[in-house]
């Protein structure tokens, strides 16, 4: 039928992006997320973001892609800008107390440009833990178009994570 064609289309759209995000390194990110979840990361990811794929091969929202999931704590009030170089500011609100057991989580972003959305990027090493409550970064090859982000935070083991949040980027005019 047109409904099993549409369903299938997605699928195959899905299994796509999902061939190159295991080029990076959130294919053991995936795994991770898995743990307790899913079986492995690609279910994990199938079963998470299968439904925001079109037919016609596009994403459909950006902002219901999740690249992780935990049991981490999220940050409060997360936002972003960009500037016309490129150069990316996130901000967050940092926990008041001292010495929580998740300030030394290290940030990770995985960046999709608009136009290229199949060509991930992740920023692993971006040098930032949750306590510091700001990030900036650039993002090399930026032409002005809107920037998805999908921010999480992972322990300094790397056996946790907190879910994947969405920042969207627009230079400011």
């Amino acid at each position: 039928t047109m409904k099993q064609q549409e369903v299938r289309a997605r699928f195959l759209v899905a299994i796509r992006f999902y061939q190159k995000l295991k080029e990076t390194s959130l294919r053991r990110i995936l795994k991770v997320s898995a743990q307790g979840n899913s079986s492995n990361g690609y279910t994990f990811y199938l079963e998470k973001n299968v439904k925001v794929f079109c037919a016609d091969g596009r994403i459909g929202d950006f902002s219901q892609l999740q690249f992780s999931a935990g049991k981490r704590q999220r940050v409060f009030h997360l936002k972003g800008q960009i500037d016309s170089g490129g150069c990316v500011s996130l901000k967050w609100e940092k926990e008041g107390r001292q010495g929580f057991v998740e300030d030394d989580d290290r940030l990770m972003v995985v960046v999709l440009h608009e136009g290229r959305a199949f060509c991930p990027r992740v920023l692993e090493n971006t040098g930032v833990v949750r306590k510091d409550g700001i990030a900036s970064f650039s993002i090399d090859e930026w032409k002005g178009e809107t920037l998805h982000l999908y921010c999480f935070f992972i322990s300094p083991d790397e056996k946790q994570l907190s879910v994947s949040q969405y920042v969207r980027l627009q230079e400011r005019e």
